[in-house]
């Protein structure tokens, strides 16, 4: 009993953030397909079955939501519907990540205007002092890779003075569904603290 109260606790909780943040008046906008994500379901299947979050847990809810991020690429309603459900997770455990990815969770989820880039997946959760290698934080956009760059450091790192963080790289990949998308890369030069900041695209210019 004890682990249902606690499990629609935490669906309640997600359902105010929703509301309070006016979230699903923005989801709300773009139609639904068969292929979109439906966010309060999805949220519901993935509570943790003992309430406290793990390295495991975060990281099983990672690879579920591979195919619906390269479908968001190009809906902004599933792009809209990821961030909420990863945003809300990530915050509920500032305590699991680096420092520099608690800031941004923290900035994102205080920040309620219009944006271009949405959190599409989180990093691994930090051990010790330093960031897993190779755990990289994603945003998905609908706008050119190079504009979501420009996003990222406008509205993201330079009010947040993230130091130390390398030139964003620009790459070419390629989706399980087989069509091409860019990868923009960014991450601490500190070789031992090397969690990643991605940006993804359809289009680069």
């Amino acid at each position: 009993m004890a682990k249902l109260k606690n499990e629609i606790s935490e669906i309640k909780r997600f359902i105010e953030f929703l509301e309070k943040t006016e979230r699903v008046k923005k989801i709300d906008r773009y139609e639904r397909t068969s292929k979109c994500i439906h966010v309060i379901e999805d949220f519901s299947s993935i509570a943790p079955e003992n309430h406290r979050e793990t390295i495991e847990h975060l990281s099983k809810v990672n690879k579920n939501y591979k195919n619906f991020r390269e479908h968001a690429l190009n809906c902004r309603r599933c792009q809209l519907s990821l961030e909420s459900i990863f945003l809300f997770k990530g915050y509920e455990n500032l305590s699991l990540f680096p420092e520099k990815v608690k800031k941004i969770l923290d900035y994102e989820w205080r920040y309620n205007s219009e944006k271009g880039i949405y959190i599409g997946k989180l990093p691994a959760p930090s051990s010790g002092t330093f960031g897993p290698t190779n755990s990289r934080l994603v945003y998905i956009t609908s706008l050119p890779i190079k504009k979501g760059i420009e996003e990222f450091i406008k509205r993201i790192q330079t009010p947040l003075a993230l130091k130390h963080l390398s030139e964003f790289k620009i790459r070419r990949k390629k989706s399980a569904g087989g069509f091409n998308y860019f990868q923009a890369d960014t991450y601490h030069k500190n070789p031992l603290y090397h969690t990643y900041i991605s940006i993804r695209s359809r289009t680069k210019d």
